[in-house]
């Protein structure tokens, strides 16, 4: 004798009722193990070691300076340009913009001074009325050793403005 018409039926329903559970069980399960291998990841800058960050709207970013650097900027035409606070060993520089409103000049304006050392890190002519911009894809890195040096002018001449844009880390 062979199968009933039910016994034919309830055969032909499990092979369906196994299809529906196992792509319900994946439809709950894969989305759940792709938001934890989500976590896992850290995209880091193979260059300079800046990590990506997510922010609060859910947007990948990358900063321009590395964790724990602090941002520095200034619009001067004093002495000192930056005077490192205690702990702090490095400053990096992005861009300055030198803004001459007298008449032509040729400065050695930036520099470190150490231990009563004066470095000339940049000479620049600027003419008269004109503003010189230098911008540093690869930043200007200034370490010269401990927390006991300052950046600033060689010489200042009157109508001549700075503006850097950088950040100090220790």
């Amino acid at each position: 004798m062979g199968l009933s018409r039910a016994e034919r039926h309830a055969s032909s329903i499990r092979p369906v009722a196994l299809s529906l559970v196992a792509v319900t069980w994946f439809a709950l399960v894969v989305p759940i193990g792709a938001r934890a291998a989500g976590q896992l990841v850290t995209l880091v800058d193979s260059s300079t070691s800046h990590k990506a960050r997510v922010d609060g709207l859910g947007r990948l970013a990358v900063l321009e300076r590395p964790v724990g650097a602090s941002p520095w900027s200034i619009q001067t035409n004093a002495n000192p340009i930056f005077d490192p606070p205690s702990g702090t060993t490095t400053l990096t520089v992005g861009s300055l913009t030198l803004t001459n409103e007298g008449t032509d000049v040729v400065l050695e304006i930036l520099g470190v001074l150490k231990n009563g050392q004066f470095t000339n890190l940049v000479r620049l002519y600027i003419p008269g009325r004109h503003t010189v911009h230098l911008d540093f894809p690869q930043p200007l890195v200034i370490a010269p050793g401990g927390s006991d040096w300052t950046f600033r002018f060689a010489s200042i001449e009157s109508g001549v403005y700075l503006t850097g844009v950088g950040y100090s880390s220790g």
